[in-house]
């Protein structure tokens, strides 16, 4: 029988967790996205809104990772939140709407993903899938920023 030492055994570094802010009118849609995402590892809930005027003060200053929008509310709508942000307190964003009238639009925002209501958990799934591959591209393209960036260093 094959036995590891110490500096064999690898421990697996954690996925970090994503501060995420739910907005939506309807009491019940956050309500039910929150049930979806409150046993996820990779996901914090740090708050809810029910407006964007309300989503714009809480982004700038908690400045969550992930945001689920609403494409539609009263007065200020999701495309106006972000339409609204500067560059550096801009979160990945996945619109939600009842509609998919909106779906070109929101990726005009470079949104994550665009999820048609009601909630299917199948669906979140995928778009959380889609959230860890951006991350790991994001690393893998950092990585090979610092390596270019070395070897030009040593020649």
């Amino acid at each position: 029988m094959l036995k590891r030492t110490d500096s064999q055994i690898t421990t697996p570094v954690p996925m970090r967790s994503f501060r995420t802010l739910i907005v939506d009118e309807d009491q019940s849609a956050r309500d039910g996205l929150a049930d979806v995402l409150g046993d996820r590892h990779e996901i914090e809930i740090i708050g809810e809104c029910a407006d964007g005027a309300e989503a714009k003060q809480v982004i700038s200053a908690e400045d969550p990772d992930l945001v689920f929008m609403e494409v539609e509310m009263p007065r200020v709508t999701g495309f106006d939140v972000m339409d609204g942000l500067s560059e550096t307190h801009r979160p990945l964003v996945v619109f939600t709407s009842s509609y998919r009238d909106f779906a070109v639009e929101a990726f005009e925002f470079e949104a994550l993903d665009y999820i048609q209501k009601p909630f299917d958990p199948e669906r979140i799934q995928k778009t959380l899938d889609r959230l860890a591959k951006r991350l790991t591209n994001g690393i893998a393209t950092e990585v090979a920023k610092e390596n270019i960036g070395t070897l030009f260093q040593n020649k």
